[in-house]
């Protein structure tokens, strides 16, 4: 579909592109841990695919990071916003440099290259 309808226009889409290699690491993922059905896509995000509809999930509840979803891919991907203040995120106020109160690093780092086999 790439090269049919380019990489840029599927992008403007929703539509992610994942490299060769990490296809292949995926498809190998396949081997080592069962997914436990018996269809597997292996793609990147399908934001803008029309003749692609997962099925919607109940909202998050109770969790303190997601106030605002802006993109679900079930069981891939959480994209959310949540509004931080002072009085209720008490730890920012240990994080306090050149004036401006900042967001702990440890919180926000990434999850790339752990190996789980949860699907």
């Amino acid at each position: 579909m790439g090269a049919r309808m380019g990489v840029k226009n599927l992008n403007r889409m929703g539509i992610g592109a994942i490299s060769t290699s990490e296809g292949v690491s995926r498809f190998l993922k396949l081997f080592e841990c069962d997914p436990g059905v018996k269809q597997v896509i292996i793609a990147g995000r399908l934001g803008g695919l029309d003749t692609w509809s997962p099925m919607p999930l109940p909202p998050p509840e109770g969790l303190r990071f997601v106030e605002q979803v802006l993109y679900i891919e079930p069981g891939v991907e959480l994209k959310a916003r949540t509004h931080l203040s002072l009085e209720r995120d008490l730890y920012i106020q240990d994080h306090l440099w050149r004036g401006s109160y900042l967001f702990p690093t440890v919180f926000g780092l990434d999850g790339t290259g752990v190996r789980l086999c949860h699907w």
